[in-house]
This record gives C-alpha cells, structure tokens and sequence, in this order.
C-alpha cells in the first residue's frame, strides 16, 4: 500500500513523499533508519504509481489486439510472420496522413496525429515490444505476462501453446476482453436514464432555489395578505440558499471521507457495506448475480484452460474487491485445501443457491465444470438483467414521484396562491 509521508531534509524544508509500505509504522522505521524523523505518515489509498495492467491498453484495444493475432495466425500459421504483419500494419496508420486539399489540411494532420499518438501510444508500444521480443524467440506467454495482461488471458494463452492451436486462445481471450467490456457497462447503461432523471430533478431545484423563488419572493411582499404555506415555502428555500454551499461542502467532504475509509476498510466499513447491499431486497440480489455472473464466466475460461482448482479460487481470493465473497473465497479455499469437493466447500461458504450447487455437484462428478459454469453465468446474467430492470424502473419511479410531490408543492404552496391574490388585486 502506499503512505504519504512528511519529513523535513538537511535544509529544514518540509518534504512531502508517496512511500510503498504495508503499515505506517514500518513507513516510519524505514525512514527512521535513513536518518529521517518523519512529522506526519498517513494511508494513501489512491496509488499514483501503479503499473499498468495489460500493457496499458484498455478492453477494447486487448479485444482487437487478440482479434487480429487470431486472424493473422490463422491465414499465416506463423506468430513471428503475424506479429510482424500486425506491427506493421499499426505502424503505418501511425505514420498514415489526412489528404486533404484546403489549407487547414496541416492543421488537421497535426490534431489527428495528436489524438492518435496520445490514445494509441501503448498500443504502438506495445506491439513494438511483441515483434522484438517474439523475434528474439521469447515465450509468448511470458511476453503477456510481463505486460501484467489478466491472469485469465495468460492462462488461455498457455492452454493455447501447449495445444500448439494459438488460433483458438487468441480467440478465446478476444471473447474475454468483450465480455469484460460488456460486464463493466451493464451496470452503467441500464442507470443512466434514472441517473439523467435525478439530474434533471436536481438542475431544476437549483433553478427555483436561485432564480425563480426569490423573484416570487419579491412579488408576494405586494401582497397584504400571504398565505402560511405560502411563506413556509419561500423561508425554506431562503434558509437552503444561504447555507446551500455550507452543506454542499459538508456533504463532499463526507462523501470523501466515506470513500478513503471505505478503500482502506476503517472499522471494517467497506465489509459492513457489501454485507448490507447483499441483505437488502432486489439490490442485494442484483449485488450478488452481479459478481457471480462475471465470477462463473472466469471460472469456466480458466477451467477449459486446465486451471487447477484451489488455483482458481486462491486467485479469486487474493484478487476480489467484494469483502462479501472475498469471506466466502476463503472459506471455499480453506475447505478445498481440506479434501473438500468444490460442490461441497461452495454449500459449506453458501455460496450458490440449492439448485446451483447440486448442478455443480453433477458437473463435478462428470468433469465438465466448464460447461457447468458457463450454463451458469449466462444463468445469472439473465437473473441479473432482470434485477437491474427492476432497480431501474424503482429509481425512475421515484424520481417521477418526485418531480410529481415538487410540481404539487409549487402549484399549491407558490402558483396558485399567486393567481388568488392577483385575481384579488384586480378585484
């Protein structure tokens, strides 16, 4: 984990510094054995130095990487002849230019090369590194794996050169980098029109906080007479617009501190958290098919792979963000370690449903836990497309419910006591 430490050097200066270590305290010993007594050593969740994972290219880049190798392989049968082709192919659209015949053609070049380099800069290199290292006879598998690509895509590929097909890994691991795509926009897709509701709701409250009602504010002071709830509304908004950015501030700071704390597990908040969604009705269903659709989906890759195992689940273990399942990969572990079938160690952890863990029972005495597993994940993306339907006609419900109460209380409390006194001020 990295530590944001304070110390003064030989000037008297202050220093501020990122500082990988496993606890503050051992942050502090190791300055302290450099000769630096440090003023200040704080957990710094926010790595600044991570090494990027996939050669730093995104899924989509992966996905068309495994794309066209599987395709070049293919017409080829060489990966020395494809990796050749490929880079130059890459290369030439990076030195590739607009023809255009107007004068801002230079213009449009420099951008278009700007925009190229800056988002395809890992591609270009990494690719570069593929051709020289695959001519100087490196592993394949070894090359991915020094570029940090995902565990299940090095295990495809060594699946693949052991069965000397790398047609099918490099397909295989296509699939997988579009089915991570898939699995991380789901969720964002399917919100998007509740989110875009709260927006709207929200822009709009804003607009009668800093505009609208103290225009009204000022028309009822003509009146003689106001309405009471006409006045609680117009004190109410007068009190949230000023100390509206008081709260706002309070509320991203808290947001913030909520956030570190839950990184860094404080109080074992985070665990606390996951635990709560998984207990609550449609989103804790949702939190749940969520991971064990992508979970299964990897499970059955690297099973085909010829993964062992208690090497799966010690990988989902040591790897998992979600505390909920993280307890229950341990647990799964401890007992496989034991002589436990997977079957068994899933129904011991509850893990799965009934049903679920006797189908992987049968699929575990038939050896055929990849196909089992499969079976399942498109199982729960189902459930989960479901759910998430479910969660979002809530949220848009509410959010109409809302914008529906808001209509109702201006229209009562503002507009129509507005016309009341207008109609009585013409009278």
């Amino acid at each position: 984990m990295q530590y944001l430490a304070r110390y003064k050097n030989e000037n008297g200066f202050s220093i501020w510094d990122f500082i990988e270590g496993e606890s503050a305290n051992e942050i502090r010993d190791k300055l302290i054995d450099d000769g630096i007594l440090p003023d200040i050593v704080l957990p710094f969740p926010f790595s600044l130095k991570k090494h990027r994972s996939n050669a730093g290219l995104n899924d989509k880049q992966c996905k068309d990487i495994f794309f066209q190798l599987a395709n070049l392989i293919r017409s080829s049968g060489n990966i020395s002849t494809s990796v050749n082709f490929l880079h130059d192919k890459i290369n030439a659209i990076n030195q590739d230019k607009f023809v255009h015949r107007s004068k801002i053609r230079r213009i449009i070049n420099k951008f278009v090369k700007y925009y190229y380099n800056n988002n395809f800069k890992y591609l270009i290199k990494f690719v570069g590194s593929l051709k020289e290292r695959v001519h100087k006879g490196d592993n394949l598998v070894g090359i991915f794996l020094d570029n940090k690509f995902d565990e299940v895509a090095i295990s495809l590929l060594k699946s693949a050169e052991k069965t000397g097909d790398l047609y099918t890994g490099f397909i295989k691991c296509m699939q997988y980098y579009e089915a991570k795509t898939g699995y991380k926009k789901a969720i964002l897709n399917t919100l998007s029109y509740p989110a875009l509701l709260f927006s709207l709701l929200y822009g709009a409250f804003l607009t009668f906080l800093f505009f609208i009602i103290p225009s009204f504010a000022s028309f009822f002071k003509e009146f003689p007479h106001v309405a009471p709830s006409t006045l609680a509304i117009i004190n109410l908004f007068t009190l949230l617009r000023e100390y509206y950015f008081f709260y706002t501030a309070v509320f991203i700071a808290a947001c913030i501190l909520l956030f570190y704390f839950f990184v860094l597990n404080k109080y074992n908040l985070r665990t606390k958290i996951f635990n709560g969604l998984a207990a609550i009705p449609i989103v804790g269903e949702l939190f749940q098919f969520e991971f064990l659709r992508y979970f299964m989906y990897q499970f059955s890759l690297l099973i085909s792979s010829g993964a062992d195992i208690r090497g799966i689940i010690s990988f989902f273990k040591d790897n998992t963000k979600n505390d909920f399942y993280k307890n229950k990969l341990e647990v799964i572990y401890l007992h496989l370690m034991s002589g436990y079938g997977l079957a068994k160690s899933f129904e011991i952890a509850s893990f799965l449903r009934v049903e679920d863990i006797y189908f992987i029972d049968s699929a575990e005495r038939a050896g055929s836990l990849d196909e089992a597993t499969m079976d399942l994940s498109k199982t729960y993306s189902e459930y989960f497309d479901i759910e998430m339907k479910l969660f979002r006609n809530a949220l848009s419900g509410i959010a109409v419910a809302l914008v529906v109460v808001f209509i109702l209380i201006m229209f009562t409390g503002v507009y129509l006591p507005m016309v009341n006194g207008m109609v009585s001020l013409a009278k």
